[in-house]
């Protein structure tokens, strides 16, 4: 092989690993973004539970009134209706 051959290859090989590098580098980039996002979902996520388990409780401690109330109005709509 002549020299301008080896010379011709490794011109090849650096240019491909240039591209190698530049797409890892992306690579590298997108996965940091991914992380980042799924950071900020698992903190809405949590947010969200403890939405879901204050309402929870919430319920839990108003369903007996709740209950009653709503019982009350439909004692109250089965009398019947007083005319003048």
């Amino acid at each position: 092989m002549q020299t301008n051959d080896l010379i011709t290859i490794l011109n090849k090989i650096e240019t491909k690993l240039g591209n190698i590098e530049t797409r890892l580098e992306n690579i590298e980039n997108e996965l940091k973004q991914i992380k980042k996002e799924s950071n900020d979902i698992n903190q809405s996520c949590h947010k969200m539970d403890q939405h879901i388990n204050f309402i929870e409780r919430t319920y839990a401690i108003i369903r007996s009134p709740l209950n009653f109330l709503i019982n009350q109005f439909e004692y109250f709509n089965e009398l019947p209706l007083l005319e003048n």
